[in-house]
């Protein structure tokens, strides 16, 4: 018997069988890094050997909202697309164009794929959305497909909401008035809903400190805010 920590004990047998769990799951990691690889420089297609028509969406502008998923891209090789930490919701801009300039498929696992596709921000940077497309997504292009990119990114790929609306969610400001997605696309998902009868709710954002009272029209009718 060989000690551990805290009073356990382990058998010569079990670690040879843990170095084989971590040998098994090294050469995994392996495989899926020389797959996203292999996707990278093929442009459309995957590991599942199916071909999406990306270059109909190259050049396209999708619009982000606080609940989008944008990520940094964080490999320096520009011929590959990685996800690195996802960005936090104030440090890229509501519901301004940010243009498609890149797509690839990095894996697949049944009749699913996980698309990667770059966005290019306003200041010049970079940011990555990822997309869950079916084999059904495979015969689309144009239209069809860069809808079904933004529904399943959390990315918008038209303006749904009033002027009004739009300029307030792009300095991050709520009004009553505005609609439930309206808020949501400025300040994100809210920590807690409470329901306070007659079918309206309570948004609770910021620990707190930002109530919103949405009636059953998912319409704003107040808004109370308390201090730190």
């Amino acid at each position: 018997m060989s000690k551990r920590n805290k009073g356990e004990t382990t058998t010569s047998s079990s670690l040879v069988s843990q170095a084989g769990t971590y040998i098994m799951e090294i050469r995994v990691h392996v495989v899926l890094m020389l797959l996203m690889f292999v996707a990278s420089a093929a442009g459309q297609t995957n590991v599942s050997g199916r071909k999406y028509h990306f270059d109909s969406v190259i050049g396209r502008d999708l619009y982000a909202c606080a609940d989008s998923g944008l990520y940094a891209r964080s490999s320096s090789d520009t011929r590959r697309i990685e996800l690195g930490l996802r960005l936090g919701k104030f440090s890229y801009p509501r519901l301004r164009p940010l243009r498609i300039t890149e797509a690839v498929v990095v894996s697949g696992y049944g009749g699913f794929d996980t698309a990667l596709f770059v966005l290019s921000l306003p200041n010049g940077k970079e940011a990555v959305a990822k997309a869950s497309l079916t084999e059904d997504d495979a015969e689309l292009s144009g239209d069809a497909l860069f809808q079904r990119m933004a529904l399943t990114s959390g990315l918008k790929y038209k303006d749904s909401f009033s002027p009004a609306d739009v300029q307030n969610i792009q300095i991050f400001r709520i009004e009553v008035e505005m609609n439930e997605e309206a808020v949501i696309c400025a300040l994100g998902r809210p920590d807690r809903e409470n329901d306070y009868g007659t079918g309206g709710r309570q948004l609770v954002f910021d620990q707190g400190k930002t109530i919103v009272y949405i009636d059953s029209h998912r319409i704003v009718t107040n808004i109370q805010k308390f201090p730190n």
